[in-house]
């Protein structure tokens, strides 16, 4: 964590003891979809997409329309390519470096000697490079918009969307070429288009809508918005208005910056044109010029919403930590709880054969592998990494390892629910737990 240290735990709430739980993120295709199969069938649940936000961005080249890109890593460090925030699906399934475990390799083969271990030829930086660039995943990227007001015509959208299905597709031939003809039936209704003339936010609504009908969960689900329309509504302009004129709430943003120091906005709010989407940080007044602005709130303040549920994982992060101050202050109607989901748990106690293809067959020695053998073969894939002298095998071994860490990190919640449809999650009771600070 950055910045100023603070102490905190994580406590045990009982879920029952809340109305409902918020999914707050960028599309369907991801935690939202996630978390509405977890909780609807047990928990009343409102989804929200962050549409204030782009879909994903290269960090390397900005993209000038919406494109389906490999994401990798540059070296140790783990520095990659792309802030992937909407779809993200895996080259191949169970051999996936998007989060390789580098520093564990280092405790077998130190890195300084990579390159005559594995007869590397170029530098430690290009070998990681590869690997992650061969082993790794595509993503959805596109021009820093607020797609709350982007087209679903503007920028290729629709184009990328096609790609990225038909990698979808291609991934499910070789994994699951039984159910294959199901599998594209599926994946077609899935991605359809509605009509010719609307949002990228109220295209992900309608796949989002789609779902829930097909699944009946609409007794449990409240609503699907988006935060673009809530701050059009006004939901911010008076928390805007008390900030202008609160000290404490000044005082409060002021403590949340020196928590997550890599954020250095001058006031907590930034604008979104709604004629195209584009969005202006560092903002010199909390004025608004003219009819087509709105203001949104930055990292810290995604204002009014209840019980907004994220992964374990993320409880650490500074910026985080920097919202929990900010929602303790009094002045937001917000609050976030944590969810451990447990998901590899739950999709290797699935009996599932996946076919692996020839990349995959090479590093677990086998064509099919059944999901409820995986934690056999990660132990397994442990033991050899820790005391195999053979270094193709601790090779082998490492990239199981790295795999079960990608699946942890990345879910691809999208890849599983196509191929178990309601059967996944459906009854599986989640612990849920808030923040402490003390």
């Amino acid at each position: 964590m950055s910045g100023e240290k603070i102490e905190m735990r994580l406590d045990k709430i009982n879920v029952e003891d809340y109305d409902s739980i918020t999914s707050l993120y960028h599309s369907p295709f991801d935690y939202n979809l996630l978390y509405l199969l977890c909780f609807a069938k047990q928990k009343r649940v409102s989804i929200i997409l962050d549409d204030i936000d782009n879909l994903g961005v290269n960090k390397e080249k900005p993209a000038e329309f919406y494109q389906y890109q490999e994401k990798y890593s540059y070296s140790k460090t783990k520095f990659s390519n792309i802030r992937a925030l909407t779809l993200t699906i895996p080259k191949h399934l169970l051999v996936n470096l998007s989060n390789p475990l580098i520093n564990l390799l280092e405790e077998r083969i130190k890195i300084s000697n990579i390159k005559s271990t594995f007869e590397c030829s170029d530098t430690v930086e290009h070998w990681i490079y590869n690997l992650t660039k061969k082993y790794g995943v595509k993503s959805l990227v596109g021009p820093d918009l607020s797609f709350g007001y982007v087209n679903i015509n503007d920028y290729k959208f629709r184009e990328a969307i096609e790609n990225t299905k038909d990698d979808i597709l291609f991934l499910l031939k070789k994994i699951q070429p039984g159910d294959y003809k199901s599998n594209e039936n599926f994946v077609e209704w899935l991605f359809a288009f509605k009509g010719n003339d609307s949002t990228i936010s109220q295209y992900f609504m309608d796949v989002l809508d789609r779902i829930i009908k097909e699944f009946n969960l609409q007794k449990n689900v409240n609503k699907i918005g988006s935060m673009c329309s809530n701050y059009e509504s006004g939901e911010l302009s008076a928390l805007t208005d008390v900030f202008k004129r609160d000290r404490l709430f000044q005082m409060k943003y002021i403590e949340a910056l020196k928590i997550d120091n890599k954020k250095k906005f001058n006031l907590p709010f930034y604008k979104i044109n709604k004629d195209n989407g584009k969005r202006t940080f560092n903002v010199s007044e909390l004025k608004i010029n003219n009819k087509d602005e709105i203001f949104a709130p930055n990292v810290f303040m995604l204002s009014g919403y209840d019980n907004i549920v994220l992964p374990m994982r993320a409880h650490k992060d500074s910026h985080i930590i920097a919202r929990e101050i900010l929602y303790r202050s009094g002045f937001i109607r917000s609050n976030q709880v944590f969810c451990d989901d447990k998901w590899t748990d739950m999709i290797y106690s699935y009996d599932l054969n996946i076919y692996l293809d020839e990349t995959e067959c090479y590093f677990y020695g086998t064509n099919i592998i059944n999901l409820r053998s995986m934690p056999g073969i990660i132990k397994n894939a442990r033991e050899k990494f820790l005391y195999s002298q053979d270094n193709e095998e601790i090779f082998k071994s490492w990239v199981i390892l790295s795999t079960d860490n990608a699946l942890k990190k990345n879910y691809y919640p999208l890849l599983f629910f196509i191929m178990m449809r309601e059967k996944m999650f459906c009854g599986k009771s989640l612990d849920i737990y808030k923040i402490d600070l003390v």
